[in-house]
C-alpha cells in the first residue's frame, strides 16, 4: 500500500520526527515484530502493514516492524501475555480477549451499548472510558498503549444451517462469540449458548457443526470466506462493534528514544484515522461480496434494537455486578453515551 495523504499541520510535526529519529538512531536499526491472528487481507492486518511501512520510511529505516498475521507468532488470546513476558514487540488485539487483565473492558459488552453503531463507540474508546482502561492496561501488561483503538467494525450473528428471521429464533443456537464475560451473558439473555472459539479455528469448526452460529463481521466473513464452510444467513443485529488496542512491550518501549516514541505515537494515530475510514468500507463491501455468494440478510428495525436494549439494561446492574464491573465505571461509560 502506498503512503496515504496527511494533513498540512500533521506533516510538519512528523516530517521534524523523522529528521530527528534519524539523526538519533541512524547507526543503529531497530527491528521488532508486531503480532496480529487475521488473515494478509483483513482490514487489520492490512493497516498494522501500512503503519510498518510508513514507520520504516518516516525513520528514514531506523524503525523497521515485521508483521506477523494468522497467528503465526500468537493468537489474540494469548498475546497480551506474551508482550507482559517480552515474547514479542507489539500486538493490536481485540478489546474482547483482554477482559481477563482488566474487567471494565467488559463494559463494552454490557446491555447499553447492543445495537449501537460507531458514534457511540468512540465515545467511550475515545473518551474518559478509554483512558481509564488504556492506563489500567499499561499498568497491569506493563506495555504502552499507542494510540487510538483500530475498528473492526459491527459484529453481527451468522448462521449456517439455522435462519434466524426474530430474536426469538435464536434461542436454543450454540453461537460462538470472540471472548468477554458481558457478551457471553448478553447471549444468555438471548436464549443462546455462548461457546468460546478462537478465530483460526473458526472456519473448521464451523464445516464440522460444532456451532450453530457466530459473531463476527463483514470482513472477518469475506477475509476467511465462510460461505465455504457453511455460512448460509445473517441475523443484522450489531451485537458490538469491534475494536483493537495497540499495546507495545514495556520493555521494548523503555528502550526507545524519545522522538522515536514521538513518531510511532504521531504516526499510529495518523493511520488509526484512516483505518477507521476504511474500515467502514470494507465492511459495507463484504457484506456485498457475502450477498454474491448466497449469503441471506436479515436486519431487525433500529426500534426492534433500542426494545431489545432496553429490556437487557434491566439487568444490567444485575450482570455488572456478576462479571466484576465497578458500578462507578458503568456510571462513567454511559455518561460518556447520548441519551437512548
Amino acid at each position: 500500500m502506498s503512503i496515504l495523504r496527511w494533513g498540512s499541520a500533521g506533516l510538519g510535526t512528523v516530517l521534524a520526527l523523522t529528521l530527528s529519529v534519524g539523526i538519533a538512531g541512524a547507526a543503529e536499526t531497530v527491528t521488532f515484530r508486531i503480532s496480529v491472528d487475521t488473515s494478509p487481507t483483513h482490514v487489520r492486518t492490512v493497516w498494522v502493514e501500512e503503519f510498518a511501512e510508513r514507520l520504516k520510511a518516516r525513520s528514514d529505516g531506523v524503525l523497521d516492524a515485521t508483521v506477523y498475521h494468522s497467528g503465526q507468532l500468537f493468537k489474540d488470546v494469548n498475546v497480551a501475555k506474551a508482550l507482559r513476558q517480552g515474547s514479542v514487540e507489539m500486538a493490536v488485539p481485540g478489546s474482547w480477549v483482554l477482559g481477563g487483565f482488566e474487567r471494565r473492558l467488559d463494559a463494552w459488552n454490557l446491555p447499553m451499548l447492543y445495537g449501537h453503531g460507531p458514534d457511540e463507540y468512540y465515545a467511550v474508546s475515545d473518551g474518559e472510558p478509554g483512558r481509564i482502561i488504556g492506563a489500567a492496561l499499561e499498568e497491569k501488561l506493563d506495555v504502552k498503549v499507542l494510540g487510538k483503538w483500530f475498528d473492526l467494525g459491527a459484529s453481527h450473528t451468522y448462521f449456517a444451517s439455522r435462519k434466524v428471521e426474530t430474536y426469538d429464533d435464536m434461542k436454543g443456537a450454540k453461537v460462538r462469540f470472540p471472548g468477554g464475560a458481558g457478551l457471553s451473558a448478553r447471549l444468555e439473555y438471548l436464549g443462546a449458548t455462548p461457546v468460546l472459539v478462537p478465530w483460526p479455528d473458526v472456519p473448521l469448526a464451523m464445516s464440522r457443526g460444532n456451532f450453530d452460529g457466530l459473531i463476527t463481521t463483514n470482513e472477518s466473513v469475506k477475509s476467511a470466506k465462510l460461505w465455504e464452510s457453511g455460512l448460509k444467513y445473517v441475523f443484522e443485529d450489531y451485537q458490538i462493534f469491534g475494536q483493537y488496542i495497540p499495546m507495545v512491550a514495556g520493555d521494548f518501549w523503555k528502550k526507545l528514544t524519545p522522538d522515536q516514541q514521538q513518531l510511532m505515537t504521531a504516526l499510529w494515530d495518523e493511520v488509526a484515522t484512516e483505518e477507521r475510514v476504511a474500515a467502514l468500507a470494507a465492511q459495507q463491501d463484504a457484506g456485498e461480496e457475502a450477498k454474491r455468494q448466497g449469503v441471506v440478510f436479515v436486519t431487525p428495525t433500529p426500534e426492534q434494537r433500542t426494545a431489545v436494549r432496553q429490556r437487557m439494561m434491566e439487568r444490567q446492574d444485575e450482570t455488572a455486578k456478576a462479571i466484576g464491573i465497578p458500578a462507578d465505571f458503568v456510571e462513567i461509560v454511559k455518561a460518556a453515551l447520548p441519551p437512548d
